[in-house]
């Protein structure tokens, strides 16, 4: 676990990097109660790899899980960078 706990802090490091200032905020409270819906976020892209199709733009991931349960399982903290997307309730 600590590895993967590193490798997140260096992929989140870089993606907080290559972001313009400004352009995203979190628009959740650090810890909320339950991980947020990947498919309603602005970040969550699908993949044409087989054995990784969904990816985190923000962390830079990509998994056969939800990117939302790898960042729990790497932190214990749900994702702080949930955003939903535009027209979505």
């Amino acid at each position: 676990m600590d590895g993967a706990a590193s490798r997140l802090g260096t992929a989140t490091t870089r993606a907080l990097a290559r972001r313009p200032p400004g352009r995203y905020t979190i628009v959740m409270p650090t810890n909320p109660p339950r991980a947020p819906n990947c498919l309603q976020c602005v970040h969550f892209r699908v993949t044409w790899d087989p054995a990784f199709p969904r990816s985190c733009d923000v962390f830079d991931i990509k998994t056969r899980r939800m990117p939302s349960a790898e960042v729990y399982a790497a932190t214990g903290l749900h994702c702080p960078s949930f955003e939903l997307k535009p027209g979505l309730k």
